[in-house]
């Protein structure tokens, strides 16, 4: 089965505000599994340190719920940002895999969704 997402462009509410995806496609259940599901673009390297790259394609299922350790789309004051969830001394904090920002409480945030699957292109140089 395959998600058909014909919308270009669209809006995504939650409480307290709403953001724009510009992009939607069509993939099998095999990547996404069950849910709803959207794609975004990384841009900027916050999350290089968990191997997402500026411009690779993030596949996430809609969720407002996070476990330790989840890579979310979490929002602050209408911002919508890649960040690792995570728990230390004994609360959740929202983590950027810089190695240079400080981590966050996450009772700050609204959890958006969860990342599936990141889709890559890669480089390829032709033999001349």
């Amino acid at each position: 089965m395959v998600h058909n997402h014909e919308t270009k462009e669209f809006e995504y509410h939650y409480p307290g505000g709403f953001f724009t995806l510009q992009r939607m496609w069509a993939l099998p259940e095999e990547i996404t599994g069950d849910g709803k599901h959207f794609v975004m673009t990384a841009a900027g390297d916050g999350m290089r340190g968990a191997g997402i790259n500026s411009g690779d394609y993030l596949v996430l299922r809609e969720q407002d719920t996070a476990e330790d350790g989840d890579i979310v789309l979490a929002i602050k004051e209408g911002s919508p940002m890649m960040r690792r969830y995570t728990k230390q001394a004994g609360r959740f904090v929202i983590r950027r895999e810089d190695g240079i920002t400080p981590d966050e409480d996450a009772k700050d945030y609204i959890i958006f969704g969860k990342l599936i699957t990141i889709i890559r292109k890669v480089a390829i140089e032709q033999a001349g």
